[in-house]
């Protein structure tokens, strides 16, 4: 049910912080031994602001609203202005068998991941490989980000720390090697973070 202030300016702000009066702002200090699966349940998650956020209707009588969970957002380190937001990095992996396959792609189009670091695995090589990761779209355009030849192992990344990947639901992250017959597949492993 979306938050609509029904005419009444502090109606969607009450029920913006309601929706959020079970959880905490953040976990507790690790000297506290709370860590884990010892961590308490009802730490505030990006989901949860995400799943408020979107709720909110853009309109005049909504902004106190809106400027509330913008400053949530800030104070739980949930959404940022500037660099990955806390509890998001993760993993993803993919195999193909030569054609291609996505690697990452965001659940939505709200979301800004960027990319930290990528692997690669072949399996069962025979003979010279070349791997390729590109940033594709489902028109059918892709832009080639990295190479690597014959090897497993790390990809170079060799892209400036002030021009980030970044993948969106729009534009998003494959990968492919050839030829396909010196090889059974290819697993590639991505470290993501949403910094958006």
């Amino acid at each position: 049910m979306a938050l609509d202030a029904g005419g009444h300016t502090g109606t969607t702000t009450k029920k913006v912080v309601e929706q959020l009066s079970s959880v905490t702002v953040g976990p507790p200090q690790a000297s506290s031994g709370l860590t884990g699966d010892k961590a308490p349940t009802t730490i505030v998650t990006v989901e949860q602001i995400d799943q408020v956020r979107n709720q909110i209707y853009l309109e005049g009588r909504n902004l106190d609203a809106l400027e509330k969970i913008n400053t949530i957002g800030q104070v739980t380190n949930t959404q940022s202005t500037s660099g990955p937001i806390v509890g998001t990095m993760k993993i993803v992996t993919a195999s193909t068998t030569g054609g291609g396959a996505t690697v990452f792609r965001p659940d939505n189009t709200h979301e800004v991941w960027e990319v930290v670091s990528m692997s690669q695995t072949r399996v069962n090589a025979t003979g010279s490989t070349t791997t390729v990761i590109r940033l594709a779209n489902d028109d059918g355009d892709n832009v080639l980000i990295e190479e690597l030849a014959d090897n497993s192992g790390e990809f170079p990344l060799n892209v400036s720390s002030s021009h980030p990947i970044l993948v969106t639901y729009e534009v998003y992250l494959t990968a492919g090697y050839s030829p396909s017959g010196n090889a059974d597949s290819i697993t590639v492993k991505v470290a993501v973070v949403r910094v958006r």
